[in-house]
This record gives C-alpha cells, structure tokens and sequence, in this order.
C-alpha cells in the first residue's frame, strides 16, 4: 500500500510540473507574469515563488496539487521551495539543488521526502484508491 500510495504522489507531483511549465504562459520554464514571484538561489538557480499566474489552463488534479505545496509553503517555505525546485528543475542533480539552498544532500533529500508525504497527506485520492 505504501509503495503504491509513494507512487501515486510521485505520479500528481510530475503531472503538476508538467501542466505547470508546460501552459501558455510559460517561457523558458518560468511564468511571464510579473505578479510571478522568481528569487535567485545560490548558483544562480531560479526558484519560482507562490503566486499562481491567473491564466494557467484548468487542471483540477494539477490545481489541487499546486494548492497543498501552497498550503505546505505557509507551514514550512524551505520545504516548498525543495519541492518546486525539485519538479520544476529536473535537469539539475540533487547535489546541486541541495548547495544552491545551502543544504547538504542528505538534509535535501530528507526534505525533499518529507515535503512529497505532506503534499500527498493533502491529496483527496492518495488514500482512496
């Protein structure tokens, strides 16, 4: 049950990423809207902050996704931010996003599951199927 609930999470978490860089208002993997949020990380990372374009497509799944990782980034912001920047940098290795946050591997990749199992706590489907 857990293997297939972790796979679940992990399953949402790409398809947010997906739906997220991949609208209309995307350029180079980064929304054009200036009431978008980007700050600079070590190494010259962009993470992208909690302010949600207004001209995403409709996505429900995708859109209760990005709603959890807000709710998750008013709790604990690091933990949300290792998220975004785990899905929405996928080229990046690990160890770089950990240094780029000032973290060490293992605390990001610590992070980086803990922050998958709170979303998935807030996803109305993990634990129905």
């Amino acid at each position: 049950m857990r293997k297939n609930c972790e796979a679940y999470i992990e399953k949402r978490l790409e398809e947010w990423a997906v739906w997220f860089l991949k609208c209309s208002c995307v350029e180079n993997g980064y929304p054009k809207s200036s009431s978008f949020n980007l700050f600079q990380i070590g190494l010259g990372i962009n993470v992208i902050g909690e302010h949600l374009p207004a001209s995403l497509p409709v996505n429900e799944e995708a859109e209760e996704v990005e709603q959890s990782i807000r709710q998750l980034a008013s709790y604990n912001k690091l933990l949300a931010q290792i998220l975004r920047l785990h899905y929405l940098e996928p080229r990046l290795s690990k160890l770089k996003k950990a240094t780029a946050l000032g973290l060490s591997h293992t605390t990001y990749r610590i992070s980086l599951e803990m922050s998958k199992m709170w979303v998935g706590g807030h996803l109305s489907s993990c634990f129905k199927k």
